[in-house]
């Protein structure tokens, strides 16, 4: 995947796969979207998804700023959905910056529809952990809506971590 770059605002963001090498970087980002994930956790994680067979079926992308810095992740899977066939799901969307995060937010949004694009899909599906109004208000701005509720019950064994 081509890395993608978004400068509309004073701040460029480039959007592109999270390399191998950056795992433990990207573990502070992880953090702040599961808090009680560990550093081993996230690591085997993401490794799977990253060392595995090499495939755009599946993947981490990583937005970074122009310092280099790592201010946005997201990941995504390709899935057969019963009511759209063929679609790209983006899961654990984080996007950062100390004034604006929409920024990072809308090239994120732009690499993830690109992506979506290039691999023949025939929606794209976004879930947001935990209210994220700004970065749900990117997503609609863009004809992004609401399909459905997800709602999770954890096991008791899976609580305890």
């Amino acid at each position: 995947m081509p890395i993608h770059e978004a400068g509309k605002s004073r701040r460029s963001v480039a959007v592109r796969p999270l390399d191998p090498k950056e795992i433990a970087a990207a573990y502070p980002l992880a953090r702040m979207l599961a808090p009680a994930l560990d550093l081993a956790a996230w690591q085997r994680f993401a490794g799977e998804i990253l060392n595995g067979a090499p495939t755009e079926e599946r993947g981490i992308l990583a937005a970074v700023g122009e310092g280099g810095y790592l201010c946005g992740l997201l990941i995504y899977r390709v899935v057969h959905d019963l009511r759209h066939g063929r679609a790209l799901t983006a899961d654990h969307v984080l996007a950062l910056d100390i004034v604006d995060r929409k920024p990072v937010a809308a090239a994120l949004l732009s690499a993830l529809e690109e992506l979506s694009e290039a691999l023949g899909c025939e929606a794209l599906h976004t879930g947001f952990d935990t209210p994220q109004e700004s970065l749900k208000a990117v997503w609609e701005g863009a004809g992004h809506r609401k399909e459905r509720t997800l709602l999770c019950k954890p096991s008791s064994e899976s609580e305890r971590r």
